[in-house]
Protein backbone atom coordinates (compact mmCIF):
# COMPACT_ATOMS: atom_id res chain seq x y z
CA UNK A 1 0.00 0.00 0.00
CA UNK A 2 1.40 3.71 -0.68
CA UNK A 3 1.96 5.65 2.16
CA UNK A 4 1.55 8.81 2.93
CA UNK A 5 3.49 10.90 0.60
CA UNK A 6 2.37 14.38 1.40
CA UNK A 7 5.28 14.85 4.58
CA UNK A 8 8.20 14.77 2.34
CA UNK A 9 6.47 18.02 1.06
CA UNK A 10 6.79 19.31 4.78
CA UNK A 11 10.30 18.82 5.01
CA UNK A 12 10.72 21.32 2.17
CA UNK A 13 10.85 23.51 5.58
CA UNK A 14 12.95 22.16 7.55
CA UNK A 15 16.52 23.32 8.16
CA UNK A 16 19.37 21.35 8.64
CA UNK A 17 21.93 24.23 8.09
CA UNK A 18 22.12 25.43 11.90
CA UNK A 19 25.01 25.82 13.80
CA UNK A 20 26.50 23.22 15.66
CA UNK A 21 24.34 20.95 14.10
CA UNK A 22 24.96 17.28 13.90
CA UNK A 23 24.86 15.60 10.53
CA UNK A 24 21.54 14.15 9.89
CA UNK A 25 21.91 9.90 10.24
CA UNK A 26 22.96 7.97 7.25
CA UNK A 27 20.85 7.66 4.92
CA UNK A 28 17.73 9.74 5.30
CA UNK A 29 16.32 12.82 3.44
CA UNK A 30 17.53 16.34 5.04
CA UNK A 31 15.67 19.56 3.87
CA UNK A 32 16.14 22.84 4.84
CA UNK A 33 17.90 26.31 3.59
CA UNK A 34 21.59 25.12 1.81
CA UNK A 35 23.39 26.43 -0.96
CA UNK A 36 22.48 23.63 -3.35
CA UNK A 37 23.40 23.66 -7.34
CA UNK A 38 20.28 23.83 -9.20
CA UNK A 39 20.91 20.73 -11.17
CA UNK A 40 21.59 19.36 -7.69
CA UNK A 41 18.03 20.20 -6.42
CA UNK A 42 16.38 18.81 -9.72
CA UNK A 43 17.84 15.77 -9.61
CA UNK A 44 17.03 15.04 -5.60
CA UNK A 45 13.82 15.86 -6.69
CA UNK A 46 14.28 13.42 -9.95
CA UNK A 47 14.94 10.91 -7.54
CA UNK A 48 12.22 11.37 -4.81
CA UNK A 49 9.11 11.41 -7.73
CA UNK A 50 10.65 8.41 -9.52
CA UNK A 51 10.96 6.17 -6.14
CA UNK A 52 7.54 7.18 -5.50
CA UNK A 53 5.99 6.69 -9.02
CA UNK A 54 7.81 3.17 -8.87
CA UNK A 55 5.95 2.41 -5.40
CA UNK A 56 2.90 2.80 -6.51
CA UNK A 57 3.09 1.08 -9.79
CA UNK A 58 4.49 -2.65 -7.65
CA UNK A 59 2.94 -1.83 -4.08
CA UNK A 60 -0.76 -1.00 -4.75
CA UNK A 61 -2.08 -2.10 -8.17
CA UNK A 62 -5.58 -2.82 -6.54
CA UNK A 63 -5.78 0.41 -5.76
CA UNK A 64 -3.95 2.39 -8.47
CA UNK A 65 -6.37 5.52 -9.11
CA UNK A 66 -6.53 6.66 -5.45
CA UNK A 67 -2.63 6.16 -5.24
CA UNK A 68 -2.04 7.49 -8.33
CA UNK A 69 -3.43 10.73 -6.81
CA UNK A 70 -1.70 10.92 -4.04
CA UNK A 71 1.36 10.25 -6.30
CA UNK A 72 0.71 13.17 -8.12
CA UNK A 73 0.24 15.43 -5.45
CA UNK A 74 3.69 14.62 -4.38
CA UNK A 75 4.79 15.19 -7.33
CA UNK A 76 2.72 18.16 -7.41
CA UNK A 77 4.62 19.18 -3.90
CA UNK A 78 8.00 18.57 -5.92
CA UNK A 79 6.96 20.96 -8.70
CA UNK A 80 6.78 17.76 -11.35
CA UNK A 81 4.37 16.30 -13.25
CA UNK A 82 4.44 12.89 -14.84
CA UNK A 83 5.44 14.26 -18.16
CA UNK A 84 8.16 16.50 -16.48
CA UNK A 85 9.79 13.77 -14.54
CA UNK A 86 9.96 11.52 -18.28
CA UNK A 87 11.71 14.26 -19.82
CA UNK A 88 13.93 14.69 -17.16
CA UNK A 89 15.20 11.34 -16.74
CA UNK A 90 15.12 11.35 -20.54
CA UNK A 91 17.08 14.71 -22.01
CA UNK A 92 20.85 15.37 -22.28
CA UNK A 93 22.17 18.07 -20.40
CA UNK A 94 23.22 20.89 -22.65
CA UNK A 95 27.16 21.04 -21.96
CA UNK A 96 27.46 24.19 -24.83
CA UNK A 97 25.54 26.00 -22.47
CA UNK A 98 26.82 25.01 -19.57
CA UNK A 99 30.42 25.58 -21.22
CA UNK A 100 29.05 29.53 -22.57
CA UNK A 101 27.69 30.28 -18.80
CA UNK A 102 31.59 29.16 -17.25
CA UNK A 103 33.49 30.54 -19.81
CA UNK A 104 36.02 33.73 -19.02
CA UNK A 105 35.28 36.90 -21.71
CA UNK A 106 38.70 37.74 -23.58
CA UNK A 107 40.72 40.17 -21.59
CA UNK A 108 38.85 39.61 -19.04
CA UNK A 109 40.76 39.61 -15.54
CA UNK A 110 40.29 36.77 -13.35
CA UNK A 111 36.61 36.95 -11.52
CA UNK A 112 35.07 36.19 -8.20
CA UNK A 113 32.52 33.00 -8.41
CA UNK A 114 29.35 34.02 -7.79
CA UNK A 115 28.08 33.57 -4.52
CA UNK A 116 24.99 30.95 -5.20
CA UNK A 117 21.93 32.02 -3.36
CA UNK A 118 20.50 29.71 -0.84
CA UNK A 119 17.22 27.38 -2.18
CA UNK A 120 14.67 25.36 -0.57
CA UNK A 121 15.55 21.79 -1.34
CA UNK A 122 15.54 18.48 -0.83
CA UNK A 123 19.13 17.08 -0.04
CA UNK A 124 19.56 13.24 -0.22
CA UNK A 125 22.61 12.36 2.05
CA UNK A 126 24.07 8.74 1.22
CA UNK A 127 24.55 6.03 3.81
CA UNK A 128 28.07 6.72 5.20
CA UNK A 129 29.94 2.90 5.61
CA UNK A 130 31.18 1.57 8.52
CA UNK A 131 34.60 1.25 8.99
CA UNK A 132 36.25 -1.38 11.17
CA UNK A 133 39.10 -0.18 12.87
CA UNK A 134 40.60 -3.39 13.50
CA UNK A 135 40.39 -4.72 10.23
CA UNK A 136 43.88 -4.59 8.99
CA UNK A 137 44.77 -7.08 12.51
CA UNK A 138 41.89 -9.03 11.83
CA UNK A 139 42.45 -12.26 9.88
CA UNK A 140 40.06 -12.88 6.90
CA UNK A 141 37.83 -15.04 6.99
CA UNK A 142 37.42 -17.37 3.84
CA UNK A 143 33.87 -16.14 2.74
CA UNK A 144 36.20 -12.64 2.86
CA UNK A 145 39.44 -14.16 1.03
CA UNK A 146 37.64 -15.21 -1.79
CA UNK A 147 35.66 -12.07 -1.96
CA UNK A 148 38.78 -9.86 -3.52
CA UNK A 149 37.46 -8.01 -6.50
CA UNK A 150 37.01 -4.13 -6.45
CA UNK A 151 34.00 -2.59 -5.53
CA UNK A 152 32.55 -0.71 -8.49
CA UNK A 153 32.57 2.74 -7.97
CA UNK A 154 29.49 5.23 -7.29
CA UNK A 155 28.67 7.44 -10.95
CA UNK A 156 27.52 10.16 -9.76
CA UNK A 157 25.76 10.52 -13.26
CA UNK A 158 23.70 7.34 -13.02
CA UNK A 159 20.11 7.70 -11.85
CA UNK A 160 19.55 6.15 -9.01
CA UNK A 161 16.66 5.91 -6.73
CA UNK A 162 17.19 7.89 -2.91
CA UNK A 163 19.72 5.94 -0.72
CA UNK A 164 16.24 5.84 2.18
CA UNK A 165 13.18 6.69 2.17
CA UNK A 166 11.15 7.27 5.55
CA UNK A 167 8.26 4.74 6.71
CA UNK A 168 5.35 7.13 6.13
CA UNK A 169 1.88 6.67 7.82
CA UNK A 170 -0.38 4.12 6.22
CA UNK A 171 -3.38 5.89 4.38
CA UNK A 172 -6.72 5.36 5.63
CA UNK A 173 -8.32 2.18 4.67
CA UNK A 174 -11.91 3.15 3.09
CA UNK A 175 -15.15 1.84 4.13
CA UNK A 176 -16.27 -0.74 1.64
CA UNK A 177 -18.69 0.64 -0.94
CA UNK A 178 -22.34 0.36 -0.49
CA UNK A 179 -23.70 -2.57 -2.03
CA UNK A 180 -20.67 -4.29 -1.72
CA UNK A 181 -20.85 -5.92 1.32
CA UNK A 182 -23.30 -8.27 3.03
CA UNK A 183 -23.04 -9.56 6.29
CA UNK A 184 -25.15 -12.23 8.09
CA UNK A 185 -25.13 -11.93 11.59
CA UNK A 186 -27.33 -14.48 13.22
CA UNK A 187 -29.38 -15.09 10.20
CA UNK A 188 -29.91 -11.16 9.80
CA UNK A 189 -28.98 -9.28 7.11
CA UNK A 190 -26.65 -5.93 6.71
CA UNK A 191 -26.47 -4.63 3.10
CA UNK A 192 -23.44 -2.06 4.47
CA UNK A 193 -19.95 -1.74 5.89
CA UNK A 194 -20.92 0.06 9.12
CA UNK A 195 -23.34 -1.27 11.88
CA UNK A 196 -23.98 -2.35 15.09
CA UNK A 197 -25.21 -5.32 16.71
CA UNK A 198 -26.60 -6.24 20.13
CA UNK A 199 -25.54 -9.15 22.30
CA UNK A 200 -25.56 -10.44 26.04
CA UNK A 201 -21.98 -10.69 27.85
CA UNK A 202 -20.23 -13.82 27.02
CA UNK A 203 -22.99 -14.67 24.27
CA UNK A 204 -21.45 -16.41 20.88
CA UNK A 205 -22.59 -15.03 17.54
CA UNK A 206 -22.15 -16.35 13.96
CA UNK A 207 -20.50 -13.50 11.69
CA UNK A 208 -20.39 -14.09 7.47
CA UNK A 209 -19.37 -11.83 5.40
CA UNK A 210 -20.17 -11.90 1.20
CA UNK A 211 -17.96 -9.45 -0.93
CA UNK A 212 -19.04 -8.70 -4.52
CA UNK A 213 -15.85 -9.14 -5.68
CA UNK A 214 -14.92 -12.24 -3.52
CA UNK A 215 -12.22 -10.65 -1.58
CA UNK A 216 -11.38 -12.30 1.48
CA UNK A 217 -11.47 -10.10 4.36
CA UNK A 218 -9.35 -10.99 8.12
CA UNK A 219 -9.95 -9.41 12.02
CA UNK A 220 -7.68 -6.89 12.73
CA UNK A 221 -8.10 -8.63 16.03
CA UNK A 222 -7.83 -12.48 15.71
CA UNK A 223 -7.57 -12.90 19.55
CA UNK A 224 -9.48 -15.85 21.01
CA UNK A 225 -12.56 -14.54 20.77
CA UNK A 226 -13.08 -15.17 17.38
CA UNK A 227 -12.88 -18.72 15.83
CA UNK A 228 -12.35 -18.87 12.50
CA UNK A 229 -15.24 -21.17 10.38
CA UNK A 230 -14.07 -20.47 6.91
CA UNK A 231 -13.30 -17.68 4.76
CA UNK A 232 -15.09 -14.40 5.79
CA UNK A 233 -16.96 -16.99 8.15
CA UNK A 234 -16.85 -16.28 11.99
CA UNK A 235 -17.64 -17.18 15.18
CA UNK A 236 -17.20 -14.32 17.73
CA UNK A 237 -17.84 -14.31 21.87
CA UNK A 238 -18.26 -11.30 23.72
CA UNK A 239 -16.60 -10.08 26.44
CA UNK A 240 -18.43 -10.52 30.03
CA UNK A 241 -18.06 -6.69 30.55
CA UNK A 242 -20.97 -4.71 29.02
CA UNK A 243 -19.87 -1.78 26.61
CA UNK A 244 -18.69 -1.17 22.99
CA UNK A 245 -16.43 -2.93 21.51
CA UNK A 246 -15.35 -2.17 17.50
CA UNK A 247 -14.77 -5.23 15.55
CA UNK A 248 -12.46 -4.03 12.52
CA UNK A 249 -12.39 -6.31 9.27
CA UNK A 250 -9.75 -5.60 6.36
CA UNK A 251 -9.39 -7.25 2.87
CA UNK A 252 -6.49 -9.03 2.17
CA UNK A 253 -4.90 -6.14 0.44
CA UNK A 254 -6.23 -3.49 3.40
CA UNK A 255 -7.64 -1.80 0.20
CA UNK A 256 -11.64 -2.15 2.39
CA UNK A 257 -12.73 -2.22 5.92
CA UNK A 258 -16.17 -3.41 7.31
CA UNK A 259 -17.08 -2.44 11.01
CA UNK A 260 -19.08 -3.78 13.73
CA UNK A 261 -20.05 -2.26 16.79
CA UNK A 262 -20.70 -4.87 19.18
CA UNK A 263 -22.51 -3.47 21.83
CA UNK A 264 -22.72 -5.90 25.22
CA UNK A 265 -25.55 -5.58 26.79
CA UNK A 266 -26.28 -5.01 31.01
CA UNK A 267 -28.48 -7.67 31.92
CA UNK A 268 -32.53 -7.06 32.67
CA UNK A 269 -32.11 -8.65 36.06
CA UNK A 270 -29.46 -6.14 37.18
CA UNK A 271 -32.41 -3.76 37.31
CA UNK A 272 -33.30 -2.69 41.21
CA UNK A 273 -36.75 -1.32 41.65
CA UNK A 274 -37.08 -0.14 38.21
CA UNK A 275 -34.03 1.25 37.59
CA UNK A 276 -30.23 0.56 36.50
CA UNK A 277 -28.27 2.70 39.01
CA UNK A 278 -30.04 6.09 38.97
CA UNK A 279 -31.54 5.67 35.70
CA UNK A 280 -35.26 4.83 35.68
CA UNK A 281 -36.51 2.21 33.54
CA UNK A 282 -39.74 1.25 34.88
CA UNK A 283 -41.86 -2.42 35.03
CA UNK A 284 -42.43 -3.97 31.73
CA UNK A 285 -45.41 -6.15 31.82
CA UNK A 286 -45.55 -9.80 33.26
CA UNK A 287 -45.00 -12.84 31.05
CA UNK A 288 -48.83 -13.91 31.78
CA UNK A 289 -49.74 -10.74 30.41
CA UNK A 290 -47.64 -10.89 26.97
CA UNK A 291 -48.58 -14.94 26.53
CA UNK A 292 -51.09 -13.96 24.36
CA UNK A 293 -49.40 -10.84 22.28
CA UNK A 294 -47.68 -11.77 19.21
CA UNK A 295 -44.08 -10.64 19.33
CA UNK A 296 -43.93 -9.11 22.70
CA UNK A 297 -40.92 -9.64 24.21
CA UNK A 298 -39.06 -7.96 27.30
CA UNK A 299 -35.73 -6.89 27.12
CA UNK A 300 -33.48 -9.04 28.28
CA UNK A 301 -30.39 -6.54 28.82
CA UNK A 302 -30.29 -2.65 28.31
CA UNK A 303 -27.47 -0.97 26.10
CA UNK A 304 -25.49 1.58 28.38
CA UNK A 305 -25.04 4.91 26.75
CA UNK A 306 -22.57 7.86 28.08
CA UNK A 307 -20.70 10.53 26.77
CA UNK A 308 -18.33 8.61 24.91
CA UNK A 309 -20.67 6.25 23.46
CA UNK A 310 -23.41 7.76 22.27
CA UNK A 311 -22.40 8.73 19.11
CA UNK A 312 -21.24 5.01 17.75
CA UNK A 313 -22.76 4.19 14.43
CA UNK A 314 -25.67 1.71 13.97
CA UNK A 315 -25.86 2.28 10.39
CA UNK A 316 -24.25 4.30 8.08
CA UNK A 317 -26.73 6.98 8.89
CA UNK A 318 -27.64 6.29 12.77
CA UNK A 319 -25.98 7.01 15.66
CA UNK A 320 -26.89 5.12 19.25
CA UNK A 321 -27.90 8.43 20.85
CA UNK A 322 -30.54 9.01 18.28
CA UNK A 323 -32.83 6.38 19.93
CA UNK A 324 -32.15 7.14 23.75
CA UNK A 325 -35.41 7.65 25.48
CA UNK A 326 -36.15 11.46 25.53
CA UNK A 327 -36.80 11.17 29.94
CA UNK A 328 -35.14 13.71 31.62
CA UNK A 329 -31.59 12.92 33.25
CA UNK A 330 -28.25 12.81 32.63
CA UNK A 331 -25.88 10.14 31.34
CA UNK A 332 -25.17 6.80 31.66
CA UNK A 333 -28.59 5.98 30.28
CA UNK A 334 -30.14 2.98 29.16
CA UNK A 335 -31.90 1.91 25.64
CA UNK A 336 -33.06 -1.09 24.32
CA UNK A 337 -32.96 -1.97 20.58
CA UNK A 338 -33.77 -4.82 17.77
CA UNK A 339 -31.22 -4.48 14.52
CA UNK A 340 -34.50 -4.74 12.38
CA UNK A 341 -35.45 -1.09 13.04
CA UNK A 342 -32.03 0.09 12.09
CA UNK A 343 -32.19 -1.93 8.94
CA UNK A 344 -35.48 -0.75 8.11
CA UNK A 345 -34.61 2.66 8.79
CA UNK A 346 -31.87 2.86 6.30
CA UNK A 347 -34.48 0.47 3.93
CA UNK A 348 -36.56 4.10 4.15
CA UNK A 349 -34.05 6.47 3.76
CA UNK A 350 -32.67 4.62 0.48
CA UNK A 351 -36.04 4.31 -0.74
CA UNK A 352 -37.37 8.25 -0.20
CA UNK A 353 -34.00 9.06 -2.11
CA UNK A 354 -34.92 6.44 -4.98
CA UNK A 355 -38.06 8.18 -5.19
CA UNK A 356 -36.57 11.62 -5.82
CA UNK A 357 -36.13 12.98 -2.37
CA UNK A 358 -33.19 15.03 -0.92
CA UNK A 359 -32.68 13.00 2.36
CA UNK A 360 -29.85 14.51 3.83
CA UNK A 361 -31.20 13.92 7.67
CA UNK A 362 -33.98 11.80 8.38
CA UNK A 363 -34.48 12.57 11.98
CA UNK A 364 -35.72 10.28 14.29
CA UNK A 365 -38.32 12.36 16.90
CA UNK A 366 -38.44 9.01 19.12
CA UNK A 367 -37.05 5.67 19.22
CA UNK A 368 -36.86 3.64 22.49
CA UNK A 369 -39.07 4.63 25.59
CA UNK A 370 -39.01 3.24 28.63
CA UNK A 371 -41.97 2.17 30.26
CA UNK A 372 -41.70 4.88 32.88
CA UNK A 373 -41.66 7.72 30.05
CA UNK A 374 -44.00 6.12 27.94
CA UNK A 375 -46.77 5.99 30.76
CA UNK A 376 -45.62 9.75 31.38
CA UNK A 377 -46.57 11.10 28.26
CA UNK A 378 -50.04 9.10 28.16
CA UNK A 379 -49.19 6.06 25.44
CA UNK A 380 -50.47 3.19 26.02
CA UNK A 381 -49.23 0.30 27.52
CA UNK A 382 -47.87 -1.97 24.74
CA UNK A 383 -46.13 0.85 22.61
CA UNK A 384 -43.61 -0.82 20.52
CA UNK A 385 -41.70 2.08 21.37
CA UNK A 386 -40.62 0.76 24.56
CA UNK A 387 -40.00 -3.41 22.96
CA UNK A 388 -36.89 -1.35 20.81
CA UNK A 389 -38.37 -1.77 17.49
CA UNK A 390 -40.45 1.76 16.43
CA UNK A 391 -39.48 5.32 15.94
CA UNK A 392 -41.35 8.53 14.74
CA UNK A 393 -39.87 9.40 12.01
CA UNK A 394 -39.46 12.91 9.50
CA UNK A 395 -37.46 14.47 6.95
CA UNK A 396 -35.50 17.30 8.38
CA UNK A 397 -33.23 18.90 6.01
CA UNK A 398 -33.07 22.34 6.89
CA UNK A 399 -32.66 21.34 10.77
CA UNK A 400 -35.54 22.97 11.73
CA UNK A 401 -37.22 20.00 13.56
CA UNK A 402 -40.12 19.57 11.54
CA UNK A 403 -41.03 17.75 8.93
CA UNK A 404 -39.65 19.14 5.07
CA UNK A 405 -42.40 20.52 2.27
CA UNK A 406 -42.18 17.44 0.53
CA UNK A 407 -44.78 18.04 -2.49
CA UNK A 408 -43.43 21.94 -2.47
CA UNK A 409 -47.36 23.18 -1.94
CA UNK A 410 -45.69 25.90 0.58
CA UNK A 411 -46.39 24.37 3.88
CA UNK A 412 -45.63 20.89 6.31
CA UNK A 413 -48.82 18.99 6.88
CA UNK A 414 -50.44 15.19 6.49
CA UNK A 415 -49.86 15.45 2.63
CA UNK A 416 -46.25 14.95 2.85
CA UNK A 417 -46.26 12.39 5.81
CA UNK A 418 -48.30 10.57 3.49
CA UNK A 419 -45.97 10.79 1.07
CA UNK A 420 -43.36 9.16 3.51
CA UNK A 421 -46.22 6.02 4.07
CA UNK A 422 -46.78 5.71 0.28
CA UNK A 423 -43.04 5.53 -0.54
CA UNK A 424 -42.67 2.97 2.70
CA UNK A 425 -45.62 0.57 1.39
CA UNK A 426 -43.59 0.55 -1.77
CA UNK A 427 -41.20 -1.47 0.19
CA UNK A 428 -43.35 -4.16 0.77
CA UNK A 429 -42.69 -5.18 -3.13
CA UNK A 430 -38.82 -5.87 -2.25
CA UNK A 431 -38.06 -9.99 -2.39
CA UNK A 432 -36.38 -9.57 1.09
CA UNK A 433 -38.66 -7.64 3.16
CA UNK A 434 -40.59 -10.06 4.96
CA UNK A 435 -38.66 -9.70 8.19
CA UNK A 436 -39.30 -5.81 8.70
CA UNK A 437 -42.74 -6.35 7.89
CA UNK A 438 -44.55 -3.68 10.52
CA UNK A 439 -46.70 -1.28 11.56
CA UNK A 440 -47.21 2.23 9.89
CA UNK A 441 -48.93 5.14 11.46
CA UNK A 442 -49.25 8.41 9.77
CA UNK A 443 -49.88 11.91 12.04
CA UNK A 444 -50.64 15.47 10.81
CA UNK A 445 -49.66 18.33 12.77
CA UNK A 446 -49.78 19.50 15.99
CA UNK A 447 -48.92 22.63 18.09
CA UNK A 448 -45.90 21.11 19.47
CA UNK A 449 -44.82 19.30 16.44
CA UNK A 450 -44.73 18.86 12.98
CA UNK A 451 -46.34 15.54 10.83
CA UNK A 452 -44.53 12.20 11.00
CA UNK A 453 -44.81 8.73 10.15
CA UNK A 454 -44.51 5.97 12.40
CA UNK A 455 -43.06 2.61 11.37
CA UNK A 456 -42.43 -0.64 13.58
CA UNK A 457 -40.78 -4.32 12.46
CA UNK A 458 -43.70 -5.99 14.81
CA UNK A 459 -43.56 -8.74 12.03
CA UNK A 460 -46.88 -8.45 10.81
CA UNK A 461 -48.90 -5.50 9.04
CA UNK A 462 -50.82 -2.93 11.23
CA UNK A 463 -52.09 1.07 9.76
CA UNK A 464 -53.44 3.80 10.87
CA UNK A 465 -54.02 7.65 10.21
CA UNK A 466 -53.86 10.21 12.83
CA UNK A 467 -54.89 13.72 11.58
Amino acid sequence: MLRGCLILSMSLAATTSQAGMNPPASGVLAAGSAHVPAGTQAKAKVDVAAHVTAHVATRAPARSPLHARHATVLLAQLDLSADSLEQTLTEEPDTETAAARTETPPGAGPQAEPATPPVEAITIIPAQPVIDQDAEDRPRSALESENTSPQPTHDPEAHEPPAYLPELPLLPVAFAPAGSVQWTINEQLFDYSLLGVFVMPGEVIDMKLEHADGLAFKPLSADESFYRVDTNHWRWRAPQTPGHVALEFHSGDDAWKSVVNALVKVPAEQMNNGRLGTFRIGPYPSDDELASRKRYVNPDGFIKVTKQTKDVMLSPHFRLGEFVSKQVGGFPKYVYLNERLIIKLERVRQAMEEAGYEVHNLHVMSGYRTPFYNKTIGNVKFSRHVFGDAADIFIDNNGNGRMDDLNGDGKADLADALIMQQVVEGLADDGDYAPLVGGLGVYGPAPHRGPFIHIDTRGYPARWVSK
